[in-house]
């Protein structure tokens, strides 16, 4: 990216993430395309929520903010890709092949593999095993099935005994209470933030902080 659109690109502009997007598109949906063939979970639905994942990863705020401009947008963009899919294929429970993805694919030649920003602060991890370590056994539940293990919301119900209805009103409880107890502790988020967090908090916060995109998706 020229460095105009790099100052775009940082400062959120709408038609930079357009460019962007368009431009490395492909080479997102190649990583995703390959990975999925290799498990056998290839769908229409599976590619678009795991491409669609890449992005919002990559065009969060820390995301952006982490790119410095000097190297290939190319590669750092990739290493996000192959983090998404693995991270995706551990919450549903499949295995993808050594080699599938590899490293040299998000290699930029120069100064070896480019990693991922850290999404979350210490402080942040901390507050949020917190919480869930604080909570009542029912919203635990909640927590391990929705936000743990990626169940949909209509297994999740069934698993749980509970109605979609009340399971959406305990997962509304559950984000309420995460960003109380993160404001409490002087980590004020706003919901274009919490929106925008990735699945990547230890066993036990993972997932909350992306809570509103798994309810809109399911």
């Amino acid at each position: 990216m020229d460095g105009e659109l790099v100052r775009a690109f940082r400062q959120g502009d709408r038609d930079a993430l357009t460019r962007v997007y368009r431009l490395y598109v492909a080479d997102v949906e190649r990583v995703v395309r390959t990975a999925l063939i290799s498990v056998k979970a290839f769908s229409a639905s599976n590619f678009a929520d795991v491409v669609q994942e890449v992005f919002l990863r990559a065009f969060s705020q820390n995301g952006r903010a982490s790119y410095d401009g000097l190297r290939e947008y190319k590669p750092y963009l990739l290493v996000i890709a192959r983090n998404v899919v693995l991270d995706w294929a551990r919450r549903t429970g499949k295995e993808i092949p050594a080699g599938v993805v590899p490293e040299s694919l998000v290699s930029d030649g120069t100064e070896g593999v480019l990693t991922e920003p850290a999404v979350f602060d210490p402080a942040t991890v901390a507050v949020a095993a917190g919480y869930v370590e604080s909570l009542p056994a029912e919203l635990r539940a909640v927590h391990e099935r929705r936000f743990v293990l990626a169940e949909p919301q209509r297994e999740a119900a069934t698993s749980l005994g509970i109605s979609r209805q009340n399971l959406r009103t305990l997962e509304k409880k559950l984000v309420t209470g995460l960003r109380q107890a993160l404001r409490r502790a002087g980590l004020n988020v706003s919901r274009e933030e919490t929106r925008s967090g990735e699945r990547t908090l230890p066993a036990g916060a993972v997932g909350m902080r992306d809570s509103a995109r798994v309810k809109e998706g399911r």
